[in-house]
């Protein structure tokens, strides 16, 4: 391990293991950064501003840094400004610094990267004076690509009171550099636009320099040979594992999905299974639930309440084992799929998985693992410790949104949500899918209809940075105008102020129902 101080602009002092290597004292610590890099391919390399590092909390890192593909930083405030979520619409912008939080927002006050994946980057960024824009550009790139990288309080040493550091931001320049690099040529017409627009800033010497600029292109199998480490030996019989299958007029599917599990190489204890059917009238279909036998115990729950969120949060009501796998009833199941995704986690040192889950005619990302910006209520294998306490929220029933609402419950509870394509599922999407019944939506009377949907922008606000929800604003304005036709602007732009207005006064009435 290498421990790197620096004052922002210089290298105060670098220690290998308690060594000193006094070549690197007084150099510029970008160039510094680097060359260490070079020197030292393949090992933990922290940077630490001198102002704190007495404040480092060295006992933290093999919890924090338990394998190479993992880069994490820590500071109060934030290099790029809030704006920068005009352009982005993930969950990694609106960052919680109170807990582990997955984020490519990095900062050069306290971190730490494996030097074999500086090593993999360094030919693709471009050279800056800053650290923290170097240490953005590699999280910006390296993250869709398997570096799982975040904002981690334990880098530090709890104290009453953090000593200060003079910390550098991001100009408009800068800002402007960074989006033409690392986002689409149109992102940076979008920021112009947008800055304009809702903060009236006209930022039109940054904009043009930018145009000179373009997007760095990075293959997405850049860091596969940097590996995981081997899977520590466990004991498969000491798993203990539940499903649970919210369930509406797909027997026979249904009962396809059982028999997969009941050839799982690793079974489960227990399948809970919420049934529901609107009609009062009606009994259970699911006969083959008591005339069948099966190797696992199956909890069974009739109800007359349709809607997802409410068949879930009964479901998890009766969950007993450690881990739960959260799945759906028109799936396919491959015979390892159970165990073959509990291994990946474990060599992960995660407690999530959401896993591919393919029609017949998708294309699989081929993909190890990365951090994911949703959550999958009918693909995910977790632990059940990181959602005893919390729920499906019902302002999303009968909507959409609660998916991306369940994740960041669970990212702001410190858990990073990853993907993988070596376990996978097969969607059958089955012709009696969607709702199954048209649920009748208190706002269908209003005019216009509320846009987006009550439940999306909900799910925005609740989560996102005001600059996201603007922009996402910005985006639904020019995608619903293409319809239209350019020569309806005006016309477009009032009926849009309407529907985002109605859709906005909903949302505000399904938080203050359900909250």
């Amino acid at each position: 391990m290498i421990i790197l101080v620096h004052n922002t602009d210089i290298v105060i002092s670098c220690q290998k293991t308690g060594k000193v290597l006094s070549d690197y004292h007084q150099k510029p610590l970008v160039n510094t950064f680097f060359k260490l890099a070079k020197d030292y391919p393949d090992e933990l390399l922290i940077w630490v501003h001198q102002d704190i590092h007495q404040n480092l909390n060295t006992e933290s890192f093999d919890e924090i840094f338990h394998h190479k593909r993992i880069m994490a930083s820590y500071s109060g405030v934030q290099y790029l400004p809030e704006s920068i979520g005009y352009v982005e619409q993930s969950p990694f912008i609106n960052v919680n610094l109170e807990v582990k939080y997955p984020t490519w927002r990095m900062h050069q006050n306290v971190g730490g990267i494996n030097t074999a994946v500086v090593n993999k980057l360094e030919p693709f960024i471009k050279r800056h004076k800053n650290l923290n824009y170097i240490l953005h550009s590699i999280a910006k790139l390296a993250q869709p690509r398997g570096l799982l990288c975040y904002s981690h309080p334990k880098l530090l040493k709890p104290v009453k009171k953090l000593q200060t550091v003079q910390n550098q931001k991001a100009n408009t320049s800068e800002l402007f550099s960074f989006v033409a690099q690392h986002y689409k040529w149109v992102w940076k017409h979008l920021l112009l636009l947008n800055l304009t627009i809702y903060e009236s800033k006209f930022n039109l010497w940054a904009w043009l320099k930018s145009l000179f600029l373009s997007q760095i292109k990075v293959k997405s199998s850049l860091l596969k040979s940097i590996t995981l480490p081997e899977l520590k030996p466990f004991n498969k019989s000491q798993i203990q594992l539940d499903v649970i299958i919210p369930t509406i007029g797909r027997k026979k599917y249904l009962y396809d999905v059982l028999k997969d599990l009941s050839k799982q190489s690793l079974l489960p204890q227990n399948v809970i299974i919420i049934e529901q059917n609107p009609n009062p009238e009606t009994q259970s279909e699911l006969d083959y639930l008591v005339t069948e036998q099966w190797p696992f115990k199956i909890t069974h729950r009739f109800i007359h309440q349709t809607g997802a969120c409410n068949a879930r949060n009964m479901a998890l009501d009766l969950v007993k084992s450690e881990w739960v796998f959260l799945a759906d009833d028109d799936i396919r199941i491959e015979k390892d799929y159970l165990l073959g995704s509990i291994e990946l986690i474990k060599r992960l040192g995660s407690s999530i998985l959401v896993t591919e889950c393919l029609r017949e005619f998708d294309v699989s990302q081929k993909f190890d693992f990365k951090s994911w910006p949703t959550f999958g209520s009918g693909t995910s294998i977790l632990k059940f410790e990181v959602i005893k306490n919390i729920k499906f929220n019902m302002s999303y029933e009968n909507g959409f949104g609660e998916d991306v609402d369940f994740g960041m419950q669970i990212r702001n509870l410190g858990y990073d949500v990853l993907f993988s394509s070596k376990t996978k599922l097969k969607h059958l999407k089955a012709p009696v899918g969607g709702f199954r019944t048209s649920p009748s939506l208190p706002w269908g009377n209003e005019k216009p209809l509320p846009k987006p949907s009550p439940t999306v922008l909900l799910s925005k606000i609740l989560h996102h940075s005001e600059p996201q929800v603007y922009g996402y604003k910005t985006l639904l304005f020019i995608n619903t105008l293409k319809s239209k036709g350019l020569i309806h602007l005006f016309s477009h732009l009032s009926y849009f102020k309407k529907a985002w207005n109605t859709s906005l006064r909903w949302s505000t009435i399904l938080n203050n129902k359900h909250q």
